[in-house]
């Protein structure tokens, strides 16, 4: 009878410390280190992003994202198998541990938080040409970079996809929605290319001007707030 005993307390030992050990693997410090919408993929520092998840061993959690508001938001958290859900104002994320890394997506995102955090290069515009020519713009543009909030994200997460056929004193513009091959007449002036849009268009002008780094940048004037694309030269 006590050699059975031992021998049952001996599997119900092992058993707690797998499963002490399992929880081990999610308790500690996770930074956001990308994020991903359909095919791109992209590192938050891109969107002005910093989050770090602290998983306690009490059952708690703490969000730190310094460049909101609040800073720190406080969670729980629940393993079900190698599912996490940590629970934030009610809203659930949902994540899993692959390859090291736990991955989940919350509000139609994906999400990968690390151990370490990836310190990624984040885009900047280089300085404009003062003196390009008009002979420099001509060729196959495709968007590559959009600005929001003055970061610079990945055209594509939002299907801001614009290729421009810049040929002499003419653009024609495919794609984002709107153009469907669209040519357009433009002004060369003070190195920079113009057009001055028509009543019945939805920007009041388009203005292409080359950067030190080989891209485009192009602002379209709305009224309001400005779309600005970064266009790389197609090969």
């Amino acid at each position: 009878m006590k050699k059975l005993i031992a021998v049952i307390l001996t599997l119900a030992l092992s058993t707690l410390a797998v499963a002490m050990a399992e929880t081990t693997d999610y308790l500690g410090t996770w930074y956001l280190n990308e994020m991903t919408m359909g095919d791109a993929s992209f590192a938050p520092a891109a969107m002005g992003m910093d989050l770090t998840m602290e998983i306690k061993e009490d059952g708690t959690a703490v969000l730190t994202a310094p460049s909101e508001e609040e800073a720190e938001q406080a969670a729980t958290w629940t393993l079900d198998g190698e599912t996490l859900t940590v629970t934030v104002d009610g809203e659930d994320m949902t994540l899993t541990l692959q390859d090291g890394a736990l991955k989940g997506e919350q509000g139609g995102m994906g999400m990968c938080f690390g151990r370490e955090k990836v310190e990624a290069e984040v885009y900047e515009p280089a300085a404009v040409v003062e003196d390009a020519v008009e002979a420099d713009y001509a060729g196959t543009w495709k968007s590559k970079y959009m600005e929001m909030e003055g970061n610079y994200i990945q055209a594509s997460m939002f299907s801001m996809d614009l290729t421009a056929v810049i040929d002499g004193a003419t653009m024609t513009l495919d794609g984002m929605y709107v153009f469907d091959n669209v040519t357009l007449d433009l002004a060369f002036s003070n190195g920079a290319l113009t057009h001055e849009g028509g009543e019945d268009e939805m920007y009041a002008g388009i203005t292409a001007q080359l950067l030190q780094d080989g891209a485009m940048k192009l602002t379209f004037d709305t009224g309001d707030e400005p779309l600005v694309l970064i266009m790389e030269k197609a090969e």
